[in-house]
């Protein structure tokens, strides 16, 4: 399992160091989060649709950046197939409802996947008893693999919501999946320096893989948790960490005192966990320091499928469609 655990990391942290190639004519070359992993190649492979693989979208010259795979052998070694992650249905071992609408939820599953889900912009697909229609993709809040745990917070929104709070004791779960961010390489890029995390509504739920993996990389960390609305996920941060602060503020009225403690901490990164009223008052503010960091955010794009097959995540990305579930994009 470790080993597992130590090439995925490996594999998102390499993304920051391979050089990027001379722009070639035709399709843009996009990389796939999920290349080179476990679920690699996948459904677009077999499609003939791979971000990463020029041959399996029927160009007749190779020019894949090595995600640490051959996606074109591999995917003959499989017959012409792709990887599938399978629902399982798994126990809940605990929820609390924090508010009338919100409620956060740990279920028992393996610890391979457990600790798969301690990746920045970790997050899974989960259902009641109920149509695979119903899945809702939810972000990772806290992953043990020592328990062999994974929690997720949820606000009852819409009928999928509405029948997850309705579930008994048990819940499908898919997963991994690791694109709930945008900016990874920023994220595991970045060492020894400032950061800046600011988090606020039910996106706050990704902020702990990400406070935990800019610890790791021995970089200083500000968390800044804004209300309205319940903040969470504080249990969930590393503890006993001297390079880690977290303040507690209230948006809009205190965004001149985010706007302060910027300055001060002149971040080199600063990442938003929270929705586009947030992520736009922070954008602004960073953009008045005298060096602007490099930004991650959460990925607002809308999660259906989480396999870039039904298209509901699709944006333009000069002038073609791009499933950004599954490809890697800075901000």
């Amino acid at each position: 399992m470790e080993a597992s655990i130590a090439q995925t990391h490996a594999r998102l942290e390499g993304l920051t160091r391979q050089p990027t190639p001379p722009k070639p004519h035709g399709a843009s070359l996009l990389q796939c989060v999920d290349a080179g992993s476990a679920y690699c190649p996948c459904y677009l492979a077999e499609l003939g649709e791979c971000l990463e693989c020029s041959i399996l979208r029927g160009e007749n010259t190779c020019r894949c950046r090595w995600p640490g795979i051959c996606v074109l052998s591999h995917h003959a070694w499989q017959g012409g197939t792709g990887t599938r992650r399978q629902s399982v249905r798994a126990p809940i071992v605990d929820r609390r409802t924090l508010q009338e609408d919100l409620e956060i939820v740990s279920i028992r599953t393996t610890p391979k996947l457990a600790g798969e889900l301690r990746l920045p912009g970790s997050f899974v697909f989960v259902r009641g008893d109920a149509a695979a229609f119903f899945d809702a993709p939810m972000a990772v809040l806290h992953a043990s693999p020592e328990q062999g745990t994974v929690t997720f917070a949820y606000a009852v929104l819409g009928p999928k919501t509405q029948r997850l709070l309705r579930c008994g004791e048990h819940l499908w779960l898919r997963g991994p999946y690791w694109n709930g961010i945008t900016g990874h390489r920023h994220i595991e890029g970045v060492r020894g320096q400032a950061c800046l995390v600011v988090a606020g509504g039910t996106a706050q739920s990704l902020a702990p893989n990400v406070v935990r993996s800019l610890l790791r990389h021995g970089n200083r960390v500000t968390v800044v948790l804004g209300r309205p609305g319940a903040l969470f996920c504080s249990p969930f941060l590393p503890a006993g960490s001297q390079r880690l602060d977290v303040v507690k503020m209230h948006f809009p009225d205190d965004l001149a005192s985010l706007g302060r403690l910027m300055r001060q901490r002149a971040p080199r990164l600063l990442f938003c966990g929270g929705g586009e009223l947030l992520r736009g008052m922070v954008s602004s503010l960073a953009s008045t320091l005298p060096a602007p960091p490099a930004l991650a955010w959460a990925n607002g794009h809308r999660m259906c499928c989480g396999e870039g097959v039904c298209g509901a995540c699709l944006s333009a990305n000069q002038g073609q469609p791009v499933r950004r579930c599954k490809a890697l994009f800075d901000a």
